[in-house]
């Protein structure tokens, strides 16, 4: 318990986050009097339960100091031009914006978030990188890059994505989108509401596409609703997508008006034809940062703010999947019935309010209230209502109770030597909802605000704040939301592990292999890339961006970042023309000191520009102007999509490596 109320002062304010051993202070009484009434006044709220979920199943991320440089010097700009190839589409790439509908920050961010240059590593090999991108139109197009002869061919696939005939006029949609679970299928999502998929065949050699599967797996309110996909694989003989979507919210919450929706589906061929056998469905109240597929069949990886809950709404066309989710819920119901709570109480700093509802009309006498200074015993029709030891002491004579129609409601006046804030209405009793009283919770902010306010309150000489906020970037304003790494057993409908990384910002997401995506967070002013792995701390330091969080920060234009399989370098490619390489350190053969300390310099790490630029008719180059749509960074060459050409940037020659 003293471990959870330290954590109450920590995540208040982050500047407190490294005081140690917070609890113990409280425990030697050294916190000002007034701070451990406030620390009281919280205590309902943490519950065993609650204390045993957090210390079974949180993971803790630290990294692995062998990879960090506490050395680093910085980067040094290199003017050295990179070669760049372009290819020029035949058709521009159908990039789509938000519609009037599409106000809220969770479809910016989606819309945001889509990489439009979809890498296909099935299809790839040592002396071909291949891609796929959907025109106007509806077109796939195929693109391939030959790492010999350093060029692009380019054509439109035979295939065109079906979509409704007023599309133009539609408000509820989505870019399409495509994603390759193995090397012989396809998902193809036409962003209206419709999922396809299609038997691919060689894609090196251009085969024909033949759909296989088409269903509309997201109904809300009667009505077929757009998403995207996000990712898909092959599995233990089955595949799995992953869609997601952005819902109106059916309760108000303080996240906003509308929330994340995911559908995980899973395919199977059965008699020769493909089958939606499960439809499982995820609804995420804040933002969601990454998702991806965990190495276990059955789980999911999921790193955002907001709360996560499973809904059975989703339409499977399995008898046996519709059973057990009827049995689910039942269950469920069944549970809620057993734990409804028999009453609510809410208490001030003088008295104690509890509101009993009963199922019939209550009449005086009826009621049967037995009450001394320690102890209750509260009864209705021999009904007992509440009975045992009170949570603190009452002045019997000045407590009394009052009936409207089926509500009752008990008044205990807190005994004047005894005016602490209780735990509990009855020691004991777990049928009671604690409500908290609106006058108290402000007078407890405002005595908590002298020890954790963010704003710094003159002294009587009139002393400013120590620090200039016009110094402070966007990447040192703590975020209001909390944001945790979750680790999901769908099948179960549980949370299996989590980690609050609150305090770090996330740089970015990226697939480096078949299995999950990577994370990369900032952690001081490094970027750390995050492996998720199947063994115990299901997290691993895989590799570290020198300042890459410090640097990312002042980047205002920033459209991706990525970084390649090797880790060789990190790279911000901004909303048009721009994208800057980070690189790692280079070893230093020869003697090389820093003049201002005389310490050995062991390597120098470089950062470059690339501007990109194609042939014109009028000059020999002309800068390109084009929003940038798609990036894929690969361990020697950079590939940029904009919405009329694709580029490929030599950063590492391979015949000089």
């Amino acid at each position: 318990m003293e471990e959870l109320v330290g954590c109450l002062l920590i995540e208040r304010r982050g500047e407190l986050r490294d005081l140690p051993d917070i609890s113990n202070t409280v425990n030697r009484q050294v916190v000002p009097e007034p701070a451990n009434r406030v620390l009281a006044f919280f205590l309902p709220y943490f519950s065993p339960n609650t204390m045993s979920l957090v210390s079974e199943n949180f993971i803790d991320i630290k990294p692995d100091r062998s990879l960090l440089d506490a050395n680093f010097d910085g980067y040094k700009l290199s003017l050295e031009p990179f070669p760049i190839y372009s290819h020029s589409l035949e058709v521009p790439v159908r990039e789509l914006q938000t519609s009037n509908i599409q106000y809220g920050f969770e479809h910016i961010k989606l819309f945001n978030d889509i990489n439009y240059l979809t890498y296909d590593p099935y299809a790839s090999d040592s002396g071909h990188r291949r891609f796929m991108t959907i025109l106007q139109g509806f077109h796939l197009c195929s693109i391939t890059f030959d790492i010999r002869t350093r060029k692009f061919s380019v054509c439109k696939n035979s295939t065109v994505i079906a979509a409704p005939f007023d599309e133009e006029e539609m408000q509820d949609r989505y870019p399409a989108t495509v994603s390759f679970p193995d090397a012989g299928y396809a998902f193809v999502s036409n962003g209206f509401g419709h999922l396809a998929m299609y038997i691919t065949g060689d894609r090196c050699n251009m085969t024909v596409w033949e759909e296989c599967l088409s269903v509309q797996p997201l109904i809300i309110d009667s009505e077929v609703s757009s998403f995207i996909i996000i990712e898909s694989r092959y599995m233990e003989s089955k595949y799995d997508v992953l869609l997601r979507s952005v819902v109106p919210s059916k309760k108000s919450s303080n996240q906003g008006n509308f929330s994340n929706k995911l559908i995980w589906l899973t395919v199977i061929s059965e008699d020769g034809k493909m089958k939606v056998t499960e439809i499982r469905n995820i609804i995420c109240t804040g933002h969601i940062e990454m998702v991806t597929f965990e190495k276990l069949p059955e789980s999911l990886i999921i790193v955002s703010t907001g709360d996560l809950s499973f809904c059975g709404n989703g339409v499977s066309t399995s008898d046996n999947a519709d059973q057990e989710m009827k049995k689910e819920y039942d269950k469920e119901v069944e549970t809620a019935e057993l734990t409804r709570k028999r009453y609510a109480w809410s208490q001030t700093g003088t008295d104690v309010t509890a509101i009993f509802t009963c199922d019939e009309t209550i009449s005086k006498k009826n009621v049967s209230l037995s009450l001394s200074a320690t102890s209750i015993h509260l009864s209705v029709n021999d009904t007992i209502l509440v009975g045992g030891i009170l949570g603190g002491l009452v002045d019997p004579t000045s407590s009394t109770y009052t009936i409207d129609d089926n509500k009752l409601e008990l008044f205990l006046a807190k005994n004047e030597g005894s005016l602490t804030n209780w735990s509990k209405l009855v020691l004991g009793d777990n049928q009671g909802i604690y409500e908290i009283d609106p006058e108290s919770l402000s007078n407890a902010a405002k005595m908590l605000e002298r020890f954790t306010s963010e704003s710094q309150v003159l002294d009587n000489c009139g002393a400013c704040q120590n620090f200039n906020t016009e110094q402070m970037e966007d990447c040192d304003i703590n975020a209001d939301d909390i944001c945790k790494i979750r680790w999901l057993n769908c099948a179960l409908q549980k949370l299996n592990y989590e980690s609050d990384i609150t305090t770090h910002n996330i740089l970015f997401s990226v697939c480096l292999d078949f299995g999950p995506r990577f994370l990369c967070i900032r952690m001081d002013v490094d970027g750390i890339l995050w492996k998720f792995t199947e063994e115990n701390r299901k997290i691993q330091h895989h590799a570290t961006f020198n300042a890459f969080g410090y640097v990312q920060a002042s980047k205002t234009q920033r459209k991706f970042s990525t970084c390649p399989a090797d880790c060789s370098y990190a790279v911000i490619v901004e909303a048009k023309r721009h994208a800057f390489v980070y690189w790692q350190p280079s070893t230093i053969t020869s003697d090389l000191r820093n003049r201002k300390t005389g310490r050995q310099v062991a390597g120098v790490a470089k950062q470059q520009l690339i501007s990109l630029s194609k042939p014109s008719e009028f000059c020999d180059t002309s800068a390109v102007m084009e929003n940038i749509v798609g990036v894929h960074a690969d361990n020697e060459f950079l590939f940029i999509l904009t919405t009329t050409d694709i580029f490929a940037v030599l950063l590492k020659d391979p015949s000089q490596l």
